[in-house]
């Protein structure tokens, strides 16, 4: 059997904000390996879908729903030690990249940055919660837009 065809995408959708949130997630057999975020139309659809529910329990400060989605993070020891280390940041709270990279003993806060414009799991691992110096938002695969939207439906639920 080929691992190709072990891989599957779904499509679903999350209100945040009163805005549309499409989420392409991609799985290796049942095993979530990437999402992919974007805004979408006015029109919900999947409402119901278990993972849609399980992320917008992590955006409602229900951490723990992380451990019950069984994910794989498939990176570099350097992304795997950023990404660990942004998750360990609360919920309804920032750090910025340099807070990152000193926790792990980095010493460039760029190099943060790159790491996690590579994070295949946005919001289960929280890169929205990560912002520059100056307070600013800065750097998201998905775009800024969906970096405030994130941030802004936390602060919504603290």
């Amino acid at each position: 059997m080929s691992i190709l065809s072990d891989l599957r995408q779904e499509v679903l959708q999350i209100r945040l904000c009163n805005k549309i949130v499409q989420i392409r997630a991609y799985f290796n057999q049942d095993v979530l390996i990437r999402l992919s975020l974007s805004l979408t139309g006015s029109h919900l659809k999947n409402p119901n879908h278990p993972l849609g529910k399980q992320l917008l329990d992590i955006l409602d400060s229900n951490e723990t729903a992380r451990d019950k989605i069984p994910y794989h993070l498939d990176g570099t020891p350097f992304q795997l030690k950023v990404w660990h280390e942004t998750m360990k940041i609360p919920y309804g709270t920032t750090a910025t990249y340099g807070q990152i990279a000193k926790a792990i003993g980095c010493r460039s806060p760029r190099a943060v940055g790159q790491a996690l414009n590579k994070n295949p799991l946005p919001i289960i691992v929280p890169c929205h919660r990560v912002i520059g110096k100056n307070g600013k938002l800065t750097g998201f695969s998905s775009g800024i837009h969906i970096k405030e939207l994130l941030l802004l439906a936390e602060k919504a639920k603290f």
